[in-house]
């Protein structure tokens, strides 16, 4: 007779380096606008997912005009 045993697992647990990065991600969408956006928000991020360049896009009403923003760490 074969019986398998398989560990206890629970699809919505997360491991805690993924929460922490979950909660820092969340901190800093959440929090109120200050300063300079640059500074405060696209800094942060590359910081919480380890970036060394961020690309942000301003999007027109012109789907092919836009603006890159390049932000280097």
């Amino acid at each position: 007779m074969f019986i398998e045993t398989r560990p206890s697992y629970n699809p919505y647990e997360i491991s805690r380096e993924s929460h922490e990065i979950l909660e820092s991600f969340s901190s800093v969408i959440l929090s109120p606008p200050s300063g300079d956006f640059f500074q405060t928000r696209v800094l942060r991020l590359a910081q919480i997912f380890h970036l060394s360049a961020v690309w942000i896009a301003e999007w027109k009403k012109n789907p092919h005009n836009f603006k890159l923003y390049p932000w280097f760490t």
